[in-house]
């Protein structure tokens, strides 16, 4: 694995495990070796003079999160409401009988094309 992907995983916010950004902490520097720093076991090869990490405002930071939070949440809400028209359906006296003669018929027709017409229950 690479070390700069593997020190940037171990870096993200809880909050932002699922956010699709870049985002990160900021490490603590460690130390230097030969002049360059060093994050934990990585060693920062750099010959810009820019910072590696540029801020961000906490509101900036929170949006990308509420954002994120809420794609889950119409997640969630698609799911359930999924499930609640399928229940729905289910208890629907007509659909549901409907449902039980497809049924019967396929289980006809399975009975109908096998070999082993008793082995179809």
């Amino acid at each position: 694995m690479n070390h700069s992907i593997r020190l940037a995983a171990m870096m993200v916010a809880p909050a932002w495990r699922d956010v699709d950004t870049d985002g990160v902490l900021q490490p603590k520097a460690l130390g230097e070796i030969a002049g360059l720093p060093r994050y934990g076991e990585v060693l920062v090869l750099k010959k810009n003079p820019k910072p590696l990490w540029s801020p961000v405002t906490t509101e900036a930071a929170l949006t990308l999160v509420r954002k994120q939070r809420q794609k889950e949440v119409a997640s969630f809400e698609d799911g359930a409401r999924r499930i609640r028209a399928g229940y729905d359906d289910w208890m629907n006296p007509a659909k549901k009988a409907a449902w039980e003669q497809k049924r019967s018929k396929d289980t006809e027709d399975a009975r109908a094309s096998s070999w082993r017409p008793t082995a179809i229950r």
